[in-house]
């Protein structure tokens, strides 16, 4: 029996399901020949604008009185006179208080008779030095004996000044360490407590004292403004400038000292009142800016740089940046307003090209 040359149906039927797969192989080789590998990165572009900078140092802030003075006592005696009490206000040269000491009354009488004597002795020999009835020799040492006690009693005097306390400038009484008929002594005796007798401070004027960190002090200048607010005073904002600045850092903490002095003629704010000082530092109004994202920083410390795009291409440019506030930084110089800057694209090289999204 001879067998059929035609094929089957079987045959005929994989034949037919093989055909397609063999087809297909050589499209996707052509697909992937046609696929570009170095195609243009795709950046998005900023433009620079236009935008107000600060920059500012908030810092805790103690308020002091403008001026501060203990007063003591320079003789030793007992209080025969007190007529000031904590809080009352004072004139300048005003007298507080006074410290009887007797046995200084009874030296200065006594050296005020001695030169009265001495005085009348002088005179006497004088004229007989004159009429050639005394030597020259002789009235010399008679003016010198007038002189050394007109010296004893001015010293005298002195003394007794300084039992008499008076306010050194107009202020208010914030100590009281006396009462009428204490006993006194001299501060730098042995029974001296060193204790001041009264307190006298000027608060017409408040300075308030703050602190700032040595990466602000740079900016701290004279004149800079301020703006304080005080925990006991909520809702009121004080404002002044600053007044003085140490100059140095303290060595300890790394911050520098600086003042703001304030106008106080109410009264209302209180030495020993805890705030907050901030300070202006830097003002930059209408200063040209970009986002954060779209300025980089060379990792070799080549300062800062932006990717400017023109032309299909990427174009690195070196830029001085100043403040920021976070989200945009200030450009100082480099960069022309019209610029166009990609934002964001830290994989960029010079020159590379670039393709521009929305």
């Amino acid at each position: 029996m001879k067998r059929s040359s035609r094929p089957s149906s079987a045959t005929l039927l994989l034949a037919a399901l093989a055909m397609p797969l063999g087809f297909a192989a050589p499209a996707s080789t052509a697909s992937a020949q046609t696929s570009p590998k170095d195609a243009p990165a795709a950046v998005r572009v900023v433009a620079p604008q236009r935008r107000d900078f600060e920059l500012s140092s908030t810092q805790p802030g103690t308020a002091e009185a403008f001026y501060e003075a203990d007063l003591g006592a320079k003789v030793s005696g007992y209080v025969s006179e007190l007529d000031v009490d904590v809080g009352d206000r004072v004139a300048a040269k005003q007298v507080l208080a006074r410290i009887a000491v007797p046995e200084l009354v009874e030296s200065r009488n006594a050296a005020a008779a001695d030169v009265k004597a001495l005085q009348s002795e002088y005179e006497r020999i004088r004229q007989l030095a004159e009429n050639k009835s005394a030597t020259e020799r002789t009235a010399t040492e008679a003016k010198n004996r007038l002189d050394a006690a007109v010296a004893k009693q001015a010293e005298i005097e002195a003394e007794l000044d300084y039992a008499t306390i008076e306010a050194p400038f107009a202020g208010i009484v914030t100590w009281r360490a006396i009462d009428p008929g204490d006993m006194v002594y001299q501060a730098s005796s042995p029974k001296g407590s060193g204790q001041p007798l009264l307190r006298v401070a000027k608060v017409d004027v408040i300075r308030v004292r703050t602190y700032v960190p040595e990466r602000e002090s740079a900016h701290v200048d004279a004149g800079d403004p301020a703006a304080i607010v005080f925990d006991a005073l909520p809702g009121k904002s004080f404002s002044g400038k600053v007044s003085r600045l140490s100059g140095s850092l303290d060595p300890a903490t790394r911050t520098m000292l600086v003042e703001v002095d304030l106008p106080n003629a109410d009264g209302l704010i209180r030495p020993g009142y805890y705030g907050q000082t901030r300070i202006l530092l830097e003002s930059r109004p209408q200063a040209l800016a970009l986002p954060s994202a779209a300025v980089h920083t060379d990792a070799s410390g080549g300062g800062a740089y932006v990717y400017v795009v023109a032309g299909g291409s990427a174009r690195r440019l070196p830029v001085v940046t100043g403040l920021t506030d976070g989200d945009f930084i200030e450009i100082r110089s480099g960069l022309e307003d019209t610029a166009r800057v990609a934002a964001g694209a830290t994989a960029l090289t010079d020159g590379e090209q670039v393709r521009v999204v929305e």
